[in-house]
């Protein structure tokens, strides 16, 4: 459905409203809604949320506000349209009950109000603070977009403020007056539709954003693309997936293009279920499972469609896993929330948008029930909430603590701390907040992101890709995160190198049919440098009737095998591509092992467990991503089944629990997993290894510090990802706190530096030592090695340096090959690098380069 219709259909609905009720929620018929008898089959209205709870926007703009039913059984309804709006204080804001524009706020004054939504007896409001300010620029995405010709680009303008307080940003999209440089592309302005942009005409044209406040008119501008592509094939994902019936599957539809380009175009194609009484599909590709069987999902889009099979099963809910688990986070910075439901046939899904979400104590935290926010929780005070989530009479909860407004952010870290990338790519950024107790917090979709040269890389505001550097041309750039008056940065450098060739990892894979496989797009450049490329390059399968692979932006490169046999997986960016074998075997899973065995961990840590199934044929699979975990006692230790942290459990209580996986109708033998009161004793970080006292590293590299926890019971742990790490001088070594590089640490420029993790109360040290040093050899530990075939096994890349005045690990910076793949694999996706996979009995030669050094080795494979 196009924005145009949505906004007819809102009018249209509002008009209904109107003419019924006397207004968007005024007359008798709000308390006949209020009472359930409109929808929600006898069900009462409970409470109403207004979202966002508390809301700070600049004065002479606007904003739209939601209000979300919650009912006694647990569902949630859209009531915006319904509810009758007011404001405390009108002289502030108004708030419009009009159709077409309800629950749409307008500024009048600087100060704060209460905008409230009523039902009956029943009603809700936000705070609303309107700031006085003054729009700076306007941060406009995607950046230098590039579509065909016929096809449609959303564009979002998001306005950057500068206040009493720092820099806050708002949502423009609405607001600014859109235009184009030449009838190759129009942009609307209508309503419901603003800043949608139409290719007409190949060619290109600069898209512009304006707008005036107080007399202040901003601008921004971006160039649109249009090629004259065919439409050759639309893809449909996810492939084959399964959901019980009364939960949701979202559907995305990917055009591919004869010049190798490719589109989103979930929301500009024709969704359609061909059994409504299995499964019911929206206009935006939300399909809802109604009774058990199959169902063809179809994407059309004029004569071309795409489609998959939906399963829908009778399972029912078992159990919810809420992550993240006991979170502490600052007043007014959101906190998202999402809920897995278990189901009685050991499948899993994410049912985060239709659970019902609440919060024990509203006045210190909220959390949102309105679609596109689902699970977001808003601080409002310091103190201590129980956030839960409720599905089918199942509930999950964890605490989430709001820190005292005593603590406040002291510094952001902005990484990779000293990024160089080729032009024309992306590089995602994240900014890490540290606070005044020692905690650390995400704050990449929260901060103001800025580039001080955006003709060399801009930085996106947008909420999908918020934080993503798009590179323009050589030069360097300074990359800025601020949260308030405080800021951190980064200089990025955009080379002048290009691409040479794509490598697509792992190479040559055999996996079981019913399993997927993540492959990744890596690209070796002139200068022989290495960049994912995975998110941008174009996927496709050589017989998609063996296993299809997905180019959505959420699950690129992830394959799904249909039928035994050989395909080819081909990675495509302009002129360029590589590629890969797929073999999917005709194997009978026979068992699921899991390890470590009999685990003992101390209160509060965690522990990753890993699952190997045993298929016909003795063939061994690692199914860690693939299994539905179960922990028999979830209030010992619970164990999660989200995609980012599958296998990893939780220890929350002294106590013993058991640990199995399952996957189809095989369940693995329980293995106890025993949660210790053990006293933290002291934390080693290496490196340095004794006997050495001081880490040395080469200014402009990067290397991995872990930090081992050493308890009063005797046991050892590895408390990498648990620890907040520190640098005494970060213009000197930074070491990041990022989810996926945590304890990565980056010699910034010569000099020494103290890193520390903290944990509990206790921290370890090592000293740092940053030289100015020049590679000059390769090696790899350990030496020739020797693996089973069906395992993995990490090799590092040690760097030589100064003809060896000292070392360092260079292993996520280098390039690995394998001389016979049929024997030895291995994969250069950054976080994968070195990890060597024995595929059958031989013995190869494994290399690692690094610029114009080289190394090697002789694996031998069992």
């Amino acid at each position: 459905m196009t924005g145009a219709a949505k906004a007819l259909r809102g009018l249209l609905h509002c008009f209904l409203l109107l003419t019924l009720l006397a207004g968007c929620g005024g007359g008798g018929g709000a308390n006949l809604i209020g009472t359930g008898t409109n929808g929600n089959g006898g069900a009462t209205l409970v409470s109403v949320q207004v979202s966002p709870s508390v809301s700070k926007i600049a004065l002479g703009t606007a904003t739209q506000v939601k209000a979300t039913g919650v009912y006694s059984d647990n569902t949630t309804r859209d009531l915006t349209g319904q509810v009758t709006w007011s404001s405390s204080n009108t002289a502030v804001a108004s708030v419009s009950n009009t159709p077409g524009t309800c629950g749409k706020v307008s500024t009048l004054a600087a100060g704060t109000t209460l905008i409230k939504a009523t039902m009956g007896s029943v009603s809700g409001s936000c705070a609303l603070s309107v700031i006085q300010s003054t729009l700076n620029f306007i941060s406009l995405a995607p950046l230098s977009p590039t579509v065909a010709i016929g096809t449609s680009q959303q564009f979002t303008a998001t306005g950057i403020f500068s206040t009493a307080s720092g820099m806050m940003e708002q949502d423009l999209t609405a607001q600014v007056a859109w235009s184009s440089s030449n009838g190759n592309v129009s942009v609307s302005n209508s309503a419901g539709s603003n800043g949608l942009a139409t290719a007409q005409l190949a060619g290109s044209a600069t898209v512009t954003a304006s707008m005036t406040i107080g007399g202040n008119t901003v601008t921004a501008s971006t160039l649109m693309t249009v090629t004259s592509a065919n439409l050759v094939s639309i893809q449909v994902t996810p492939s084959l997936p399964g959901i019980a019936a009364g939960t949701t599957q979202q559907f995305s539809a990917t055009a591919l293009f004869d010049d190798g380009s490719k589109q989103d175009f979930t929301s500009s194609v024709t969704w359609s279920s061909s059994s409504s009484s299995v499964a019911a599909i929206s206009a935006s590709g939300l399909a809802t499972g109604l009774a058990a069987g199959t169902t063809t999902i179809k994407a059309t889009s004029g004569a071309f469609n795409g489609s998959t099979t939906l399963t829908v099963s009778a399972a029912s809910l078992v159990a919810m896993e809420l992550v993240p688990l006991s979170p502490s986070i600052a007043v007014g910075l959101p906190q998202q929330f999402a809920v897995v439901g278990r189901f009685s046939d050991n499948t899993t899904s994410d049912v985060s948008t239709q659970a019902t979400w609440s919060s024990s104590n509203s006045s210190v935290a909220t959390v949102s029930n309105a679609a596109g926010s689902n699970g977001t929780a808003i601080p409002v005070a310091p103190g201590t909430t129980t956030i839960s989530a409720a599905l089918a009479g199942v509930t999950a909860s964890t605490q989430l603590t709001v820190k005292d407004s005593a603590v406040t952010l002291v510094s952001i870290d902005v990484e990779p701390a000293i990024p160089s990338i080729p032009a024309g790519v992306q590089q995602p950024m994240t900014a890490t907040g540290t606070y005044s107790d020692g905690s650390t917090q995400d704050l990449t979709a929260s901060a103001v992101w800025t580039s001080d040269t955006p003709a060399v890389a801009d930085i996106s505001n947008a909420t999908a890709t918020r934080g993503v550097v798009t590179s323009f041309a050589p030069g360097t750039a300074t990359i800025t995160a601020t949260l308030g008056s405080i800021s951190g940065s980064t200089q990025l450098t955009v080379n002048t190198t290009t691409l040479v060739s794509i490598e697509v990892d792992p190479p040559l894979t055999s996996i079981p049919k019913g399993l997927s496989q993540q492959f990744t797009a890596t690209g070796i450049f002139s200068d022989n440098s290495l960049f994912d490329l995975s998110p941008a390059v174009t996927w496709s399968s050589s017989t998609p009737g063996i296993a299809t692979i997905s180019n959505d932006a959420l699950s690129s490169g992830l394959a799904s095998t249909i039928s035994a046999g050989t395909t080819t997986i081909t990675a495509t960016l302009g002129s360029v591509s590589g590629s890969t074998t797929l073999t999917v075997l005709p194997l009978t899973l026979q068992s699921i092992t899991i390890t470590p065995v009999n685990g003992s961990i101390a209160l509060g840590t965690t522990q990753q467990f890993v699952a190997t199934g045993t298929y016909s044929n003795n063939f061994t699979q690692d199914l860690t991503q693939y299994v539905t975990w179960i922990s028999s006692d979830p209030g010992v230790a619970s164990i999660s089944n989200f995609k980012t942290e599958r296998g990893l459990a939780s220890a929350l209580k002294v106590g013993t629990t058991n640990i199995t996986a399952a996957l189809g109708g095989l369940v693995s033998p329980a293995v106890a997993l025993k949660v210790s009161n053990a006293s933290l004793q002291s934390i080693i970080i290496t490196p340095p290894v004794a006997p050495a006292t001081t880490a040395t590293m080469a200014a402009k590299t990067s290397t991995q510090f872990t930090a081992t926890g050493n308890f009063d019971d005797g046991t050892t742990q590895d408390l990498s990802n648990l620890v907040t790490w520190n640098s005494s001088s970060t213009s000197v070594v930074a070491i990041s706190n990022s989810t996926r590089s945590k304890g990565v640490a980056t010699g910034i420029s010569t000099g020494t530096a103290t890193v520390s993790a903290v944990f509990r109360g206790v921290t370890g040290n090592a000293n740092v030592n940053v030289i100015a040093a020049s590679l000059t050899g390769l090696s790899i530990m350990p030496a020739n090695p020797t693996i089973a075939a069906g395992t993995s096994f990490q090799l590092q890349a040690i760097g030589i340096f100064n003809n060896g005045l000292f070392t360092q690990d260079v292993t996520r910076t280098s390039k690995w090959s394998s001389s016979k793949y049929n024997v030895a694999t291995f994969n250069n996706g950054f976080y994968k690098r070195g990890i060597v996979r024995g595929v059958a009995a031989g013995t190869c030669t494994v290399t690692v380069e690094r610029g114009s050094f080289n190394g090697s080795t002789t694996v031998t494979v069992q």
